[in-house]
Protein backbone atom coordinates (compact mmCIF):
# COMPACT_ATOMS: atom_id res chain seq x y z
CA UNK A 1 0.00 0.00 0.00
CA UNK A 2 1.03 3.25 -1.28
CA UNK A 3 1.18 5.57 2.63
CA UNK A 4 0.20 8.70 3.32
CA UNK A 5 2.20 11.96 2.01
CA UNK A 6 3.53 13.80 4.76
CA UNK A 7 5.12 17.17 3.92
CA UNK A 8 5.78 20.44 5.15
CA UNK A 9 5.24 23.78 3.68
CA UNK A 10 9.01 24.30 3.15
CA UNK A 11 12.03 23.63 5.07
CA UNK A 12 12.56 27.25 5.99
CA UNK A 13 11.61 28.94 9.22
CA UNK A 14 9.43 30.48 8.89
CA UNK A 15 8.31 29.27 5.63
CA UNK A 16 8.63 31.48 2.56
CA UNK A 17 5.09 33.00 1.74
CA UNK A 18 3.64 31.97 5.00
CA UNK A 19 5.16 35.11 7.40
CA UNK A 20 2.69 37.77 7.41
CA UNK A 21 2.28 40.73 9.55
CA UNK A 22 0.97 39.72 13.26
CA UNK A 23 -2.35 41.91 12.43
CA UNK A 24 -3.43 40.56 9.20
CA UNK A 25 -5.70 37.58 8.32
CA UNK A 26 -4.50 35.10 5.98
CA UNK A 27 -6.31 32.56 3.47
CA UNK A 28 -4.13 30.35 1.42
CA UNK A 29 -4.28 27.97 -1.31
CA UNK A 30 -3.41 24.47 -1.19
CA UNK A 31 -3.04 23.02 -4.92
CA UNK A 32 -2.84 18.96 -4.73
CA UNK A 33 -2.22 17.42 -8.19
CA UNK A 34 -3.03 13.67 -8.48
CA UNK A 35 -3.06 10.82 -11.35
CA UNK A 36 -5.44 8.51 -13.31
CA UNK A 37 -4.03 4.77 -12.65
CA UNK A 38 -3.32 3.67 -15.71
CA UNK A 39 -5.99 1.98 -17.53
CA UNK A 40 -8.73 3.48 -15.40
CA UNK A 41 -9.40 6.96 -16.68
CA UNK A 42 -12.98 7.50 -15.13
CA UNK A 43 -12.26 7.43 -11.13
CA UNK A 44 -13.14 8.99 -8.26
CA UNK A 45 -11.29 10.24 -5.67
CA UNK A 46 -11.70 10.58 -2.04
CA UNK A 47 -9.31 12.87 -0.29
CA UNK A 48 -9.12 13.25 3.21
CA UNK A 49 -7.04 16.37 4.38
CA UNK A 50 -5.69 16.62 7.47
CA UNK A 51 -4.02 19.88 8.07
CA UNK A 52 -1.67 20.33 11.67
CA UNK A 53 -0.54 24.83 12.02
CA UNK A 54 2.11 25.41 14.89
CA UNK A 55 2.29 28.92 15.24
CA UNK A 56 5.06 30.85 17.42
CA UNK A 57 4.34 33.60 19.15
CA UNK A 58 7.30 34.71 20.73
CA UNK A 59 7.37 34.46 24.53
CA UNK A 60 3.86 33.25 24.54
CA UNK A 61 5.62 29.54 22.91
CA UNK A 62 4.47 27.12 20.31
CA UNK A 63 0.72 26.96 19.55
CA UNK A 64 -0.90 23.84 17.88
CA UNK A 65 -4.14 23.68 15.71
CA UNK A 66 -5.56 20.72 13.64
CA UNK A 67 -7.89 21.02 11.02
CA UNK A 68 -9.40 17.79 8.57
CA UNK A 69 -11.08 18.65 5.14
CA UNK A 70 -12.48 16.09 2.77
CA UNK A 71 -13.00 16.46 -0.86
CA UNK A 72 -13.83 14.38 -3.61
CA UNK A 73 -11.73 14.63 -7.22
CA UNK A 74 -12.64 12.55 -10.53
CA UNK A 75 -9.54 11.49 -12.65
CA UNK A 76 -10.72 11.56 -16.05
CA UNK A 77 -7.74 12.76 -17.99
CA UNK A 78 -4.84 10.03 -18.95
CA UNK A 79 -2.57 9.04 -16.34
CA UNK A 80 0.10 11.55 -17.67
CA UNK A 81 -1.95 14.76 -16.96
CA UNK A 82 -2.56 16.03 -13.80
CA UNK A 83 -5.71 17.61 -12.12
CA UNK A 84 -5.37 20.81 -9.93
CA UNK A 85 -8.01 21.51 -7.59
CA UNK A 86 -7.64 24.35 -4.41
CA UNK A 87 -8.39 23.89 -0.98
CA UNK A 88 -9.15 27.33 1.14
CA UNK A 89 -7.77 27.69 4.84
CA UNK A 90 -8.61 30.78 6.37
CA UNK A 91 -8.11 32.08 9.75
CA UNK A 92 -4.59 31.07 9.77
CA UNK A 93 -3.72 34.38 11.96
CA UNK A 94 -0.01 33.99 13.03
CA UNK A 95 3.34 35.84 12.44
CA UNK A 96 4.98 32.84 11.48
CA UNK A 97 4.09 29.12 10.79
CA UNK A 98 4.90 25.64 10.10
CA UNK A 99 2.12 23.63 8.11
CA UNK A 100 2.23 19.79 8.06
CA UNK A 101 -0.18 18.50 5.79
CA UNK A 102 -0.61 14.89 5.60
CA UNK A 103 -2.99 12.86 2.66
CA UNK A 104 -5.28 9.71 2.40
CA UNK A 105 -6.79 8.63 -0.80
CA UNK A 106 -9.91 6.36 -1.06
CA UNK A 107 -11.27 5.18 -4.10
CA UNK A 108 -15.12 5.50 -4.42
CA UNK A 109 -15.64 3.39 -7.19
CA UNK A 110 -13.89 0.06 -4.68
CA UNK A 111 -10.77 0.13 -6.74
CA UNK A 112 -7.84 -0.66 -4.10
CA UNK A 113 -5.51 1.92 -2.96
CA UNK A 114 -2.21 0.29 -4.40
CA UNK A 115 -3.58 1.09 -7.76
CA UNK A 116 -3.55 4.76 -7.06
CA UNK A 117 -0.78 7.65 -7.57
CA UNK A 118 -1.84 9.46 -3.86
CA UNK A 119 -2.26 13.23 -4.52
CA UNK A 120 0.77 15.28 -3.26
CA UNK A 121 1.59 18.66 -2.18
CA UNK A 122 3.20 21.05 -4.54
CA UNK A 123 4.82 23.00 -1.90
CA UNK A 124 5.84 26.01 -4.30
CA UNK A 125 1.97 27.03 -4.71
CA UNK A 126 1.27 27.21 -1.09
CA UNK A 127 1.00 30.99 -1.05
CA UNK A 128 -1.28 33.44 0.63
CA UNK A 129 -3.96 34.73 -2.04
CA UNK A 130 -6.57 37.23 0.04
CA UNK A 131 -6.04 39.70 2.68
CA UNK A 132 -9.21 40.57 4.51
CA UNK A 133 -9.97 43.63 6.78
CA UNK A 134 -8.30 43.45 10.04
CA UNK A 135 -11.42 43.86 12.61
CA UNK A 136 -10.36 46.59 14.73
CA UNK A 137 -8.53 48.60 12.78
CA UNK A 138 -7.01 52.02 14.03
CA UNK A 139 -9.29 51.74 16.79
CA UNK A 140 -8.10 52.65 20.41
CA UNK A 141 -8.13 49.92 22.80
CA UNK A 142 -7.38 50.39 26.77
CA UNK A 143 -7.72 47.15 28.82
CA UNK A 144 -6.96 46.33 32.52
CA UNK A 145 -5.09 43.82 33.93
CA UNK A 146 -3.31 42.94 31.10
CA UNK A 147 0.20 41.98 32.54
CA UNK A 148 -1.12 38.17 32.38
CA UNK A 149 -3.03 36.08 31.59
CA UNK A 150 -6.88 37.03 29.64
CA UNK A 151 -6.07 40.99 29.76
CA UNK A 152 -2.50 39.70 28.33
CA UNK A 153 -4.20 37.73 25.87
CA UNK A 154 -6.83 40.55 25.30
CA UNK A 155 -4.44 42.94 24.58
CA UNK A 156 -1.94 40.68 22.26
CA UNK A 157 -5.25 39.36 19.66
CA UNK A 158 -6.68 43.18 19.76
CA UNK A 159 -3.06 44.45 18.59
CA UNK A 160 -3.06 41.88 15.60
CA UNK A 161 -6.47 42.61 14.61
CA UNK A 162 -4.76 46.33 14.14
CA UNK A 163 -6.03 48.36 17.31
CA UNK A 164 -3.86 50.77 18.75
CA UNK A 165 -3.51 49.08 22.45
CA UNK A 166 -2.77 50.25 25.76
CA UNK A 167 -2.55 47.67 28.28
CA UNK A 168 -3.32 48.64 32.27
CA UNK A 169 -1.70 46.95 34.83
CA UNK A 170 -0.62 48.39 38.81
CA UNK A 171 1.68 45.20 38.99
CA UNK A 172 3.97 45.15 35.89
CA UNK A 173 3.30 48.37 33.53
CA UNK A 174 6.51 48.07 32.38
CA UNK A 175 6.40 44.34 31.33
CA UNK A 176 7.22 42.92 27.94
CA UNK A 177 4.16 43.23 25.60
CA UNK A 178 3.43 42.76 21.82
CA UNK A 179 4.29 44.88 19.33
CA UNK A 180 1.40 47.35 18.78
CA UNK A 181 0.65 47.53 22.55
CA UNK A 182 2.34 49.73 24.99
CA UNK A 183 1.78 49.62 28.99
CA UNK A 184 0.71 51.35 31.12
CA UNK A 185 0.01 52.31 35.11
CA UNK A 186 -3.22 51.68 36.17
CA UNK A 187 -4.17 50.64 39.36
CA UNK A 188 -8.82 50.64 38.51
CA UNK A 189 -9.40 50.96 42.36
CA UNK A 190 -7.86 54.71 41.84
CA UNK A 191 -9.79 57.13 40.66
CA UNK A 192 -6.90 59.61 39.78
CA UNK A 193 -5.15 56.49 37.80
CA UNK A 194 -8.38 56.48 35.78
CA UNK A 195 -8.24 60.33 34.84
CA UNK A 196 -4.59 59.97 34.21
CA UNK A 197 -4.34 57.03 31.89
CA UNK A 198 -7.84 58.44 29.84
CA UNK A 199 -6.52 62.29 29.30
CA UNK A 200 -3.15 60.92 28.24
CA UNK A 201 -5.05 58.18 25.47
CA UNK A 202 -7.62 60.72 24.51
CA UNK A 203 -4.81 63.56 23.56
CA UNK A 204 -2.75 61.01 21.78
CA UNK A 205 -5.15 59.87 19.72
CA UNK A 206 -8.33 62.29 20.19
CA UNK A 207 -10.47 59.46 21.51
CA UNK A 208 -10.85 56.21 23.49
CA UNK A 209 -13.22 53.12 21.38
CA UNK A 210 -12.59 49.93 23.30
CA UNK A 211 -12.59 49.74 26.90
CA UNK A 212 -12.03 46.16 28.51
CA UNK A 213 -12.71 46.05 31.96
CA UNK A 214 -11.14 42.99 32.78
CA UNK A 215 -8.81 43.14 35.85
CA UNK A 216 -10.22 41.55 39.04
CA UNK A 217 -8.98 39.86 42.76
CA UNK A 218 -10.59 36.91 44.05
CA UNK A 219 -10.69 35.80 47.81
CA UNK A 220 -13.15 32.51 49.13
CA UNK A 221 -13.98 33.77 52.10
CA UNK A 222 -17.75 32.87 53.27
CA UNK A 223 -20.08 35.50 54.57
CA UNK A 224 -19.09 35.12 58.42
CA UNK A 225 -15.90 35.20 57.54
CA UNK A 226 -15.45 38.05 55.42
CA UNK A 227 -13.31 40.83 56.97
CA UNK A 228 -14.18 44.58 56.49
CA UNK A 229 -10.38 44.39 54.63
CA UNK A 230 -11.49 42.26 52.53
CA UNK A 231 -14.49 42.98 51.80
CA UNK A 232 -13.48 46.61 50.60
CA UNK A 233 -10.64 45.49 48.90
CA UNK A 234 -12.36 43.53 46.24
CA UNK A 235 -15.46 46.25 45.76
CA UNK A 236 -12.28 48.12 44.93
CA UNK A 237 -10.96 46.32 42.23
CA UNK A 238 -13.51 44.39 40.77
CA UNK A 239 -16.60 46.54 41.00
CA UNK A 240 -15.21 50.40 41.52
CA UNK A 241 -12.40 50.12 38.90
CA UNK A 242 -15.35 48.87 36.77
CA UNK A 243 -17.65 51.88 37.44
CA UNK A 244 -14.44 54.30 37.34
CA UNK A 245 -13.52 53.09 33.77
CA UNK A 246 -16.99 53.03 32.66
CA UNK A 247 -17.60 56.86 34.30
CA UNK A 248 -14.33 57.89 32.69
CA UNK A 249 -14.75 56.73 29.29
CA UNK A 250 -18.53 57.33 28.14
CA UNK A 251 -18.06 61.03 27.42
CA UNK A 252 -15.80 60.60 24.95
CA UNK A 253 -17.41 57.69 23.53
CA UNK A 254 -20.40 60.13 23.64
CA UNK A 255 -18.67 62.77 21.95
CA UNK A 256 -17.68 60.64 19.13
CA UNK A 257 -21.19 58.78 18.95
CA UNK A 258 -19.24 55.23 19.12
CA UNK A 259 -17.87 52.69 21.78
CA UNK A 260 -17.61 49.33 23.10
CA UNK A 261 -17.13 48.51 26.63
CA UNK A 262 -16.48 45.20 27.50
CA UNK A 263 -16.80 44.42 31.08
CA UNK A 264 -15.67 40.63 32.25
CA UNK A 265 -17.52 38.87 34.84
CA UNK A 266 -17.74 34.92 35.58
CA UNK A 267 -19.93 32.29 35.65
CA UNK A 268 -19.80 33.11 39.31
CA UNK A 269 -22.10 36.26 38.38
CA UNK A 270 -24.78 34.91 37.78
CA UNK A 271 -24.18 31.20 39.58
CA UNK A 272 -23.36 30.99 42.94
CA UNK A 273 -20.72 28.09 44.93
CA UNK A 274 -20.24 27.59 48.71
CA UNK A 275 -17.78 30.62 50.56
CA UNK A 276 -16.89 33.38 47.71
CA UNK A 277 -19.03 36.02 49.15
CA UNK A 278 -16.99 39.42 47.73
CA UNK A 279 -16.35 37.73 44.19
CA UNK A 280 -19.96 36.84 43.89
CA UNK A 281 -20.98 40.30 45.05
CA UNK A 282 -18.82 42.10 42.60
CA UNK A 283 -19.49 39.59 39.44
CA UNK A 284 -23.21 40.10 40.18
CA UNK A 285 -23.13 43.93 39.93
CA UNK A 286 -20.97 44.32 37.34
CA UNK A 287 -23.88 42.16 35.41
CA UNK A 288 -26.63 45.27 36.28
CA UNK A 289 -24.02 47.98 35.81
CA UNK A 290 -23.11 46.76 32.25
CA UNK A 291 -27.30 46.55 31.36
CA UNK A 292 -27.80 50.02 32.98
CA UNK A 293 -25.02 51.87 31.13
CA UNK A 294 -26.02 49.75 28.28
CA UNK A 295 -30.02 50.63 28.14
CA UNK A 296 -28.71 54.44 29.38
CA UNK A 297 -26.25 55.08 26.17
CA UNK A 298 -28.11 52.96 23.25
CA UNK A 299 -28.73 56.13 21.44
CA UNK A 300 -24.96 57.71 21.90
CA UNK A 301 -23.65 54.80 19.85
CA UNK A 302 -22.05 52.84 22.44
CA UNK A 303 -22.40 49.45 23.54
CA UNK A 304 -21.70 47.91 26.93
CA UNK A 305 -21.69 43.86 27.43
CA UNK A 306 -20.42 41.25 29.75
CA UNK A 307 -18.36 38.54 29.30
CA UNK A 308 -18.34 35.26 31.74
CA UNK A 309 -15.34 33.11 31.74
CA UNK A 310 -16.07 30.16 33.57
CA UNK A 311 -12.82 28.28 34.42
CA UNK A 312 -9.60 29.39 32.91
CA UNK A 313 -5.89 28.08 33.12
CA UNK A 314 -4.59 31.58 34.06
CA UNK A 315 -1.80 32.70 36.63
CA UNK A 316 -4.83 33.69 38.86
CA UNK A 317 -6.08 29.84 38.88
CA UNK A 318 -2.52 28.57 38.63
CA UNK A 319 -1.63 29.95 41.78
CA UNK A 320 -4.56 29.13 43.91
CA UNK A 321 -5.75 25.84 45.86
CA UNK A 322 -5.85 22.84 43.51
CA UNK A 323 -9.03 21.54 44.70
CA UNK A 324 -10.78 24.30 43.92
CA UNK A 325 -9.75 23.92 40.52
CA UNK A 326 -10.16 20.38 40.52
CA UNK A 327 -13.60 21.10 41.52
CA UNK A 328 -14.80 23.83 38.94
CA UNK A 329 -13.11 21.11 36.35
CA UNK A 330 -14.74 18.55 37.19
CA UNK A 331 -18.21 20.18 37.15
CA UNK A 332 -17.75 21.14 33.65
CA UNK A 333 -19.29 19.27 31.26
CA UNK A 334 -16.28 19.36 28.63
CA UNK A 335 -13.74 18.38 31.41
CA UNK A 336 -10.99 20.71 30.48
CA UNK A 337 -10.08 24.58 31.36
CA UNK A 338 -10.51 27.26 29.00
CA UNK A 339 -7.50 29.26 27.29
CA UNK A 340 -7.17 32.52 27.52
CA UNK A 341 -7.37 33.14 24.15
CA UNK A 342 -10.83 31.64 23.89
CA UNK A 343 -12.18 34.45 26.13
CA UNK A 344 -9.73 37.01 24.24
CA UNK A 345 -11.85 35.71 20.83
CA UNK A 346 -15.21 36.11 22.88
CA UNK A 347 -13.82 40.06 23.64
CA UNK A 348 -12.95 40.66 19.94
CA UNK A 349 -16.17 40.05 18.87
CA UNK A 350 -18.00 42.06 21.07
CA UNK A 351 -15.26 45.00 20.83
CA UNK A 352 -15.58 44.81 16.50
CA UNK A 353 -18.68 46.27 14.37
CA UNK A 354 -19.30 41.97 13.82
CA UNK A 355 -21.43 42.90 16.97
CA UNK A 356 -22.95 45.97 16.03
CA UNK A 357 -26.65 44.87 17.53
CA UNK A 358 -25.55 43.49 20.65
CA UNK A 359 -25.56 45.68 23.81
CA UNK A 360 -26.31 44.49 27.38
CA UNK A 361 -25.81 41.14 26.78
CA UNK A 362 -23.98 38.46 28.26
CA UNK A 363 -21.83 36.66 26.68
CA UNK A 364 -20.63 33.14 28.12
CA UNK A 365 -17.38 30.92 27.76
CA UNK A 366 -17.53 28.08 30.19
CA UNK A 367 -17.39 24.58 28.65
CA UNK A 368 -21.18 24.11 29.31
CA UNK A 369 -20.98 24.83 32.75
CA UNK A 370 -24.14 27.14 33.01
CA UNK A 371 -26.00 24.88 31.09
CA UNK A 372 -26.45 22.67 33.65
Amino acid sequence: MIPPYQGTSSGRWPPEGIAQARSTEQTYVLRLAAHAPRGRPHTSVALTVRIRMQSYFGMQGVRQSDGCCNISMSLIEPTKRKIMISLDFINWRSESCRIFVRLQAKDADTMSIEDLVVARVLPGRLRNVRRQEMRLKAKVALITGASRGIGFAVAELFAREGAIVYAGSSSNPSGIFPAGVTGVELDVSKEEHWKRVVTDIVAAHGRLDVLVNNAGIAVYDALHDCSTENWRRVLGVNQDGCFFGMREVIPHMKAHHAGAIINVSSIWGTAAVPGAHAYHATKGAMVMMSKNAAITYAGDGIRVNTVHPGFIDTPLTQSQDPAINASVIGRTPMKRAGTPLEIANGCLFLASDESSFMTGTELVIDGGYLAQ
